[in-house]
């Protein structure tokens, strides 16, 4: 086949097309939020954009710190976190935000954190996993 063949044009277009409705496949199916304080603000409404991408059916997985953790923040600044509150979530909020989805798990507990220079120490979090209706 010559280098720009109609051959391979057809070849790496389909292959490009695979892989692109793969990667479409997968984030409409599953989400998940890492270090979303840093992007989104527990008062803010387009904090749940991620919820619109997933089609019915698809799956949240999400940990952030609660409004809890503030004082922990405040007793050990080395535990790291926001040091805002409308940074911090609560159950009913992410129950607002997250309405047209089902919790299959859903918790706020203390934890222990050793994640490096940043995150050392008890702090609490929120945690869910959660089916889009």
């Amino acid at each position: 086949m010559k280098h720009n063949s109609p051959q391979k044009i057809v070849i790496a277009t389909m292959m490009g097309t695979a892989i692109e409705y793969f990667d479409n496949y997968i984030y409409a199916m599953a989400a998940v939020l890492v270090f979303n304080h840093q992007f989104f603000s527990s008062t803010d409404p387009l904090s749940n954009q991620l919820a619109s991408l997933l089609k019915k059916g698809g799956y949240i997985v999400f940990e952030a710190f609660s409004k809890q953790h503030l004082a922990y923040r405040t007793e050990n600044p080395k535990v790291g976190g926001p040091d805002k509150l409308e940074l911090l979530f609560s159950i009913e909020e992410l129950k607002q935000y997250f309405h047209d989805f089902e919790f299959l798990f859903l918790e706020e507990t203390e934890v222990e954190l050793s994640e490096g220079l940043f995150h050392n120490g008890k702090g609490k979090v929120i945690r869910f996993v959660a089916k889009k209706q």
